[in-house]
């Protein structure tokens, strides 16, 4: 009976360590996403949380607080400026995933590879950037809600890398999804300004070929 009691007041320990590490992160991924541009005050917060994971985890580890803590290493290391350790740190996640496919979904593959995507854009390393797109395309279904955030970060390297029709493609596949309509306001019009962009880019150069086709020199 001891034994089976300090078994049951161990994994309690862990459930509130996780508990604890996921609330963490849970605060700072809403602040992260509602701040318009990074303070002082965002970069202190993160910074405690962090730190206050890693004591968590030392105490007791768990795969969903592990995941927690990935998840807080990739935003600490975006908001100190520093993406290819963030990058780093989505690379961490995914092996400690591959380690426990049993409790790996894809989801949460192609969630961090959303975030190496993302952190290849930044650093304007494309070719790295579309071995992402192929690792998110191999985890990703169209049903998911992680698609509209995938297809966001593929349009962006289209863009950046003047791949104009593709991203005017991926621009007509989102519009056109059955669930465009119930995404958020702001996402709503995020797409709608995507795709003024492409139309303007479309049309300036369907009329730069017409002037070249039509230029005697």
């Amino acid at each position: 009976f001891a034994k089976h009691l300090e078994m049951s007041n161990k994994f309690k320990g862990l459930l509130l360590n996780e508990s604890s590490i996921v609330a963490l992160q849970q605060q700072i991924r809403i602040h992260f996403t509602k701040s318009l541009f990074i303070d002082e005050n965002l970069r202190t917060s993160i910074s405690k949380a962090l730190n206050g994971a890693k004591q968590l985890l030392g105490k007791g580890d768990t795969y969903l607080a592990r995941i927690s803590y990935y998840r807080l290493l990739y935003i600490f290391y975006q908001v100190e400026g520093k993406p290819l350790k963030s990058v780093a740190a989505c690379d961490e996640a995914i092996k400690y995933m591959q380690s426990k496919p049993h409790m790996s979904p894809p989801s949460r593959f192609a969630e961090f590879a959303i975030y190496k995507l993302e952190n290849y854009i930044l650093v304007r390393d494309y070719d790295r950037g579309k071995e992402a797109i192929l690792f998110c395309e191999e985890h990703i279904n169209k049903g998911m809600n992680l698609w509209f955030s995938f297809k966001e970060y593929e349009y962006l390297l289209m863009m950046q890398t003047t791949r104009f029709e593709e991203a005017d493609t991926i621009y007509k596949e989102v519009r056109a999804h059955e669930r465009y309509n119930s995404l958020s306001v702001h996402l709503q019009e995020r797409w709608q300004i995507f795709g003024l962009h492409i139309q303007y880019v479309m049309r300036s150069n369907s009329t730069e070929t017409k002037i070249t086709h039509q230029s005697p020199f």
